[in-house]
């Protein structure tokens, strides 16, 4: 596109209030030739000198080469517009028959443009009738213009209405699906469509492979009375009846002895691999449930001083508790605790020689042999548990030790 337009011939230049191309410059000057030039334009027109040199001279020939192509250009934009304004008018117009109001303005316009290209162009000399010869592409151009206009004019190829189809001649399937799909006036293409994708049904009186029939199916067929099933019928019933479940012994059955073998080792071993599994889990839920039975009677030992406290007993107690409760155990543990504290602190149940503790040559006896049957013990016997056996196989140890908590209290 051209972004410096010179050597123009202006008739008029007007201001208006939306333009057509706003970026554009226009620069105008006028002076009186006999004036002196003002010292302040002497810098500003010498710019516009720079900007916009003055062009070649022209010999005669060429001015009146040029002003003959001018004069095609303003034709040609005439015609345009006139043609623009005639489709404007007809589109805005109330008229019923625009479409072909437009064609006729439309073969106009070609008309009077095919003429106009004559008076410009001398096709068998290849040159302008201002004498201008046309180069190679142009001349290529020039007869796919004109057929181009001839297209522009020529009336639209009408579609051929599509021919309906003889339902007589159709297929019943096709029919049923042609219903389905609510085309109750098919035409032959869409038939010859949906025949092409629609399975064909069974061939009536085709009689069925009874060895490849189901038992259910069979069965049905036996009791209708069909003893020579055709493949249309075996396709109804087939289609009707719900399909029976199938045992793994039944498909065992179709088998040859040896994969039937492979199959039936193969369901013993995943059975056994389940069995094995459901064992091992089994254990190890009795080993984790020993285990945490063992870890809440150790917490139930640390609370000794509780009163009525069996260890034993009470951890298992706890662990219920935790297992039903979690939230309410993560309370219940502290305060079991600080109860316990309390009570074996607390000068209200302060007891001489509590725990079997003492000072004297007996308790320390008594202590020495506690502790080795403790570390003897595979049953987790605890200190006090050791104490009291030791006090029960030995009566005159446990009397000596009487007779030093006494004198010590």
């Amino acid at each position: 596109m051209a972004t410096r337009l010179t050597k123009m011939e202006l008739d008029e230049i007007s201001l208006v209030d939306a333009a057509a191309n706003p970026k554009a410059k226009v620069v105008l000057y006028k002076r009186d030739p006999r004036g002196p030039v003002a010292p302040v334009l002497v810098p500003l027109l010498a710019r516009i000198a720079k900007d916009y040199p003055l062009a070649a001279p022209l010999s005669f020939d060429d001015a009146v080469m040029a002003r003959s192509i001018d004069a095609i250009h303003g034709e040609l934009c005439e015609q345009l517009w006139a043609l623009r304004d005639s489709l404007s008018s007809i589109l805005q117009s109330d008229a019923a028959d625009k479409g072909a109001r437009l064609r006729a303005s439309m073969a106009q316009f070609v008309t009077a443009l095919d003429a106009t290209i004559g008076d410009w162009f001398d096709d068998s000399a290849a040159v302008t009738k201002s004498g201008r010869t046309l180069t190679a592409e142009q001349r290529t151009a020039l007869p796919l213009f004109r057929k181009t206009l001839a297209g522009l004019s020529a009336p639209p190829k009408e579609v051929p209405a599509m021919k309906k189809a003889d339902k007589t001649k159709i297929a019943k399937h096709v029919l049923a699906a042609l219903e389905e799909l609510g085309l109750t006036e098919p035409t032959e293409d869409q038939v010859a469509k949906l025949e092409a994708r629609l399975p064909k049904p069974g061939v009536a009186g085709t009689k069925a492979d009874k060895a490849t029939i189901a038992k259910s199916v069979l069965a049905a067929l036996d009791e209708l009375g069909i003893t020579e099933p055709t493949e249309e019928q075996v396709a109804t019933l087939t289609a009707r009846l719900p399909v029976p479940e199938e045992k793994p012994e039944d498909v065992l059955k179709g088998l040859t002895p040896a994969a039937r073998a492979l199959v039936e080792k193969a369901q013993a071993d995943a059975a056994a691999a389940t069995k094995a599994a459901e064992e091992a889990g089994k254990v190890a839920k009795a080993e984790r449930e020993q285990r945490v039975t063992k870890e809440f009677i150790a917490k139930a030992q640390t609370l000794a001083a509780l009163p009525g406290m069996n260890a034993d007993d009470f951890g298992v107690v706890l662990k219920g508790i935790a297992e039903k409760a979690p939230e309410a155990w993560a309370k219940l543990e502290p305060l079991l605790k600080s109860a316990h504290e309390a009570i074996r602190t607390g000068a209200l149940f302060v007891e001489k020689g509590a725990g079997g503790e003492g000072s004297g040559a007996a308790a320390a006896q008594v202590d020495a042999k506690a502790k080795e049957l403790v570390a003897k013990s595979a049953t987790g016997l605890t200190l006090v548990q050791a104490r009291v056996k030791v006090w029960e196989s030995e009566p005159e140890l446990y009397a000596a030790y009487r007779r030093e908590q006494r004198e010590e209290g």
